[in-house]
């Protein structure tokens, strides 16, 4: 898109940026849906504390999984219209709110990823507490429901991490325009 008006580019980046988002809240909600489906698999098939351990953590994750998805969903597309809207009618006016928001999404990122590694390593931990240190079957499942969500968690929010960082870099370069 070298031929592109800097407006244009910014208007691509805009569209590309909410796609993926909205595709990532729905991705958020697909897999909080099939944990819950999971969970209940686990908790109603199968007798046993290791099977019954992993159901807490992948109902508690599941359930914040489901909020953070629902909303990214539900917000994402008047967020589109509206910055579109102001692009059309504002010209540059718009980006400093959006870079600064930009800003603190980022900020917002490197907190959660924290917690999520966290998290990783607390069910690593209940895992070997459970497995070689005489903590019981439960624990070891725990760990187990742990490190799965929480992986999953780390490795989404790092991929929209880089969407986020990608989309602040054209912001930046249209301000530049």
């Amino acid at each position: 898109m070298q031929d592109a008006t800097p407006g244009e580019r910014m208007e691509k980046a805009v569209r590309e940026y909410f796609k993926g988002e909205k595709t990532g809240g729905f991705v958020l909600l697909a897999w909080a849906l099939m944990a819950t489906l999971a969970a209940w698999f686990l908790h109603g098939q199968f007798v046993g504390n290791l099977f019954q351990g992993i159901v807490p953590p992948l109902v508690a994750l599941a359930l914040v999984q489901l909020a953070v998805g629902a909303a990214v969903c539900f917000l994402t597309d008047s967020r589109r219209r509206r910055l579109l809207s102001q692009l059309a009618g504002a010209g540059q006016s718009w980006f400093p709110a959006e870079v600064e928001r930009m800003e603190r999404v980022l900020a917002n990122f490197e907190k959660v990823k924290t917690a999520e590694q966290l998290l990783l390593l607390l069910g690593f931990g209940f895992l070997l507490g459970g497995v070689f240190f005489g903590a019981g079957d439960y624990m070891a499942g725990t760990g187990v429901g742990l490190c799965i969500q929480s992986a999953f968690s780390l490795v989404f929010d790092l991929f929209a991490s880089l969407r986020a960082n990608l989309y602040r870099h054209e912001l930046k370069m249209y301000g530049r325009d």
